[in-house]
């Protein structure tokens, strides 16, 4: 599916439910929230993107906790929870990975990524191994993440 079609279903979905969304985004560096933006109406339910790209900003900016870094990296199921928790709206996505093309490692290659979506109290998270360059890993990440959350609150 097209991503202009996912994310004008997601804003129909809002738009139907009266919900509120909002993004924590790292290695998307505000795609998301851009690709919501360029949707007419949106503005009633778009609270705020907040990119977090440094660990230091996921830390001031979201609340997470600097121990949880310090053991299971930015990229990490764990940091994602964290972020997501940051987030104070209905629908809330959080993204952080690897778009490369350095910073890979053998347990995190290049194209890691973890998405976590939450829609009141359901929470998501997924593990993702996207390839391409880096600007697919980060459109790879955006459609992923949006057709997460529109799948969770449809």
């Amino acid at each position: 599916m097209n991503l202009d079609v996912i994310s004008q279903q997601l804003f129909e979905q809002l738009r139907k439910k009266n919900l509120t969304i909002s993004t924590a985004e790292s290695c998307t560096g505000g795609m998301i929230v851009s690709q919501l933006v360029g949707i007419s109406g949106i503005s009633k339910f778009l609270i705020e993107g907040i990119v977090t790209y440094s660990n230091n900003s996921k830390i001031l900016r979201l609340g997470v906790n600097p121990k949880t870094i310090q053991k299971f990296g930015a990229v990490s199921e764990e940091t994602v929870v964290e972020m997501l928790n940051g987030l104070k709206t209905d629908c809330r996505i959080a993204v952080s990975g690897i778009a490369g093309p350095n910073g890979g490692t053998l347990e995190k290659p290049v194209g890691t990524v973890f998405i976590g979506v939450q829609f009141l109290n359901k929470i998501i998270i997924k593990r993702y191994l996207f390839s391409g360059s880096r600007n697919d890993v980060r459109e790879k990440s955006t459609k992923t993440a949006l057709k997460n959350i529109l799948n969770l609150i449809s």
